[in-house]
């Protein structure tokens, strides 16, 4: 087997590397799998044209080599290796996924009926969660958001709790600063 076909114990060679050239020989040989495991994840996730397969490993390269460089963590196989390369991937895309339906959850022209259908999904979780800790701000929330009512009408439909159109639109901005944080938050 050449050289750039003998993949198995690379892994291994990585992690035992004693130089930064010796290395970078390496990684210039794991690369080209690597992309290849990129590009099946950008187009798993659907997000073809969001990213290149060589901008996804240039972006999940440093957590890979703190594996590598990790005395703690061992790959029984390359395998194993491109399985640990191929999660890393996912949970990049997906944290850039989330990132940007919270950018749009803050544009000032944002209505869930022209949300994204990613997005709409997020809010839906991200509310579940919020509802035990803010009952009545989500409440007024989805009055605005989903029922499409002004803060006078939500100040009317909720007297029992509120009284101002001040206190509608303090806890509206609680909520999606909340939203906001459930959809950066990792995981």
């Amino acid at each position: 087997m050449g050289r750039h076909e003998d993949l198995e114990g690379l892994t291994l060679r990585l992690k035992a590397a004693k130089s930064d050239e010796e290395r970078d020989q390496l990684w210039e040989e794991l690369f080209p799998k690597l992309r290849a495991v990129a590009q099946r994840r950008i187009g798993a996730a659907g997000q073809r044209g969001s990213e290149s397969p060589t901008e996804l490993v240039n972006d999940v390269f440093p957590g890979l080599q703190r594996a590598l460089d990790n005395p703690n963590t061992s790959f029984e196989s390359r395998g194993h290796f491109f399985a640990y390369a191929a999660q890393t991937m996912r949970r990049h895309l997906a944290a850039r996924a989330k990132r940007q339906v919270a950018e749009e959850l803050l544009d000032d022209g944002f209505a869930v009926e022209s949300a994204s259908l990613a997005l709409r999904i997020a809010l839906n979780e991200a509310l579940d969660q919020l509802t035990d800790r803010y009952p009545r701000a989500v409440r007024a929330f989805e009055l605005r958001e989903y029922g499409g009512h002004s803060y006078e009408q939500i100040v009317d439909l909720m007297s029992d709790d509120y009284r101002t159109t001040a206190l509608v639109g303090a806890d509206l901005t609680l909520v999606r600063k909340s939203l906001v944080e459930i959809l950066r938050s990792p995981a």
